[in-house]
Order: C-alpha cells, then structure tokens, then sequence
C-alpha cells in the first residue's frame, strides 16, 4: 500500500477543533508554535517529534516551532486539542498508507541566516517511498508562506510568525537524499525554520511462526517483508509484486510458486531450509542473495527479463537442465559457490 495524502486544515485560535482522518493504516501531523506543551487527538496523545529554539530577534529566546505526529489516529472527526501558555493555532495533515508501528524513518532540522526568505532543506530516507514532511516557521508580517522546490503546501497560519505545513507529494524512491524548499515573499529579520521527517510505508514482519503461507503477494507495491525463524514458507505468486525489501533468515524450506521479486526490489535469503522456484526467481529487474540455505532448487531459468545479479553462497544447487541451455546474460549474472551443474 503506498501513502498518499488525506487531509489538512488550519486553525487559527479555536480548541478544541474537529479534524477528520479516513482511509487505512493513517498517520497524523501536527504543527505548532514552540508556546504548545501538549497535543491530543480523540483525547490520544500526540508525540512531539522536535521543536526549534529562536536565538535571536524580537522575544528571543522562544521556541516558535513544533512538530507532532501520531500513528494510528482513530478514524473519523475528532477533536484536536491544544495544552499551551499563548496561541494554540495549528496546521494538521493526516496521510494513509502509512506503517503503524515502530518510529519515523529520519528526521532533521534547519535554520537559516536571519532576513533570509528562502530556505532549503534535505534529509536522507532510510526506506524506499517514504514520505517527507516539513514544518516551517517564518516572520513575514502575516503574508503565509509559499511552496519552493519538491515541495507542496498543505496549510499554514497567515500571522506574523505562524507555522505552515508542507510534505514531498509524492513517494521518495530510491532512498536517499530529498532536499525541498519554502520561500516568504520577504523577511522581517527573523530566520526561517524547518523540521524536516520522513515516514515510511506500511510492512510486512513474521517473526517465530510455524508455517506462513502466502495466496497473495506479501506486499501489492513497494514496503519491505521480514520473516524469521518461522516455519515452512510458501509463495503461491510472487513474493513481492512491486519494487520492495524481502528479508527471510533461519526459516524452515522456502517454496516460491512464481518469483521472489514481481519488479525490482531486494531480496535475501540466508540460512533457511531447500529452497524451490516454481518460475525465474527474478521476474523483472532487482537484486537476490541466497546464502548458506539447503538445496536449491530451480525450476526455470533464474531471469526472465532481470537485469541484476544472483549470488549464491555456500548452497547445492540442482537446474532443471544444463547450463547450456541458460542465455548468456544468465550465465554472466549468475555468481555461484557451490555446484553449477
């Protein structure tokens, strides 16, 4: 399931306010001035994932800037509220398609010089399709703030020194370095400030289960499976049907009834039982490592369009014919420690 956006409103001085969050596996955003000590949404509380701190200027020191997030919020409208010592103004954007365990992906901050009236921030992702997040703060007599580069606004308090919300709009792959860029249209002396996070999308990990079999693919589009220490594993299609990370470690023999990997992706496998491949074990372009299993077992040539390599190491392998029979860009692709035929 890949994230996509969902909802975003402003609030200017109300609480508590009502916010509607739809959609599966969804994760909330909540920006706020530094005068905020706590959030909650359908009374859950929110976790504050950083705030900024303003050295310099008019009321310096404060911390004019905070970001909250909360995983999993409750379906539906719901109140935001606000505990806070001056404005409880807020920017919330909510998201679907998102993990629902676990932390965010990274997460950094910025600031620059002051009368700047543009600034541009990057951040590296850990996980391939994340999302990234921004929240901006500058002083710019009340004008709001605008979109630069890889970014889009979702909303942003139009007062002097208010806090605005923007994301990415679209999925970070591969991972890495995404840099993104708001503007003001002109400067009061004060600096910009950013808090920049990623999130990831939703996964799939089974950890110490008897046998797992999959009907389906483990995942529909991009996110990452981890299984270990499990039982027999069965694939009836291929494992993952889009770009994505498979991970099985110490499980029990591997059946895959069509391909490890449906598109590009990684995939590894490390110390399980036989491994069997009822087609090319790469359908499409990705990565596959097989390393100290039982014996493998191919049924098809291993490509049927991959462009990548497979690495065998420390397995007994049985083809299904010669390698004679095998393209050369099989052949050229293929490395082995074991026996070849």
């Amino acid at each position: 399931m890949a994230i996509a956006f969902d909802n975003a409103a402003v609030n200017v001085s109300s609480d508590p306010v009502s916010f509607t969050c739809t959609g599966a596996n969804r994760i909330l955003f909540l920006v706020t001035d530094g005068l905020v000590t706590a959030a909650t949404y359908g009374g859950v509380a929110l976790t504050l994932a950083q705030s900024l701190v303003l050295v310099g200027g008019s009321g310096a020191p404060h911390s004019p800037l905070k970001l909250w997030w909360l995983m999993a919020p409750a379906s539906g409208a719901n109140n935001i509220a606000l505990t806070s010592t001056g404005t409880k103004s807020w920017v919330a954007a909510s998201y679907t398609g998102a993990q629902q365990t676990g932390s965010l992906d990274a997460i950094i901050t910025n600031v620059s010089s002051t009368s700047a009236t543009s600034l541009a921030t990057a951040i590296t992702t850990v996980t391939d399709n994340d999302w990234i997040v921004v929240a901006e703060w500058g002083y710019a007599f009340g004008v709001q703030p605008t979109a630069g580069a890889n970014l889009t606004l979702r909303g942003a308090v139009a007062a002097n020194g208010s806090p605005g919300l923007f994301d990415s709009n679209a999925a970070k792959t591969p991972a890495g370095s995404f840099s993104g860029t708001t503007n003001i249209p002109f400067s009061a002396g004060e600096s910009i400030f950013h808090i920049m996070v990623a999130f990831t999308p939703p996964g799939t990990t089974i950890t110490g289960t008897g046998d797992v079999t999959f009907a389906a693919a483990a995942l529909a589009s991009a996110g990452t499976v981890t299984l270990s220490g499990t039982g027999a594993v069965t694939w009836t299609v291929d494992a993952l049907a889009s770009a994505g990370t498979e991970t099985i470690t110490g499980t029990g023999t591997e059946t895959f009834g069509v391909a490890a990997l449906g598109s590009a992706g990684v995939s590894s496998l490390t110390g399980t039982g036989a491994v069997t491949w009822g087609g090319p074990a790469l359908s499409g372009g990705g990565t596959l490592s097989v390393t100290g299993t039982g014996e493998v077992t191919w049924g098809h040539p291993a490509l049927a369009g991959g462009a990548a390599p497979i690495t065998l190491v420390g397995t007994f392998n049985s083809w299904p014919t010669t390698c004679a029979t095998w393209n050369a860009e099989e052949l050229t692709l293929l490395t082995y420690n074991g026996r070849c035929c």
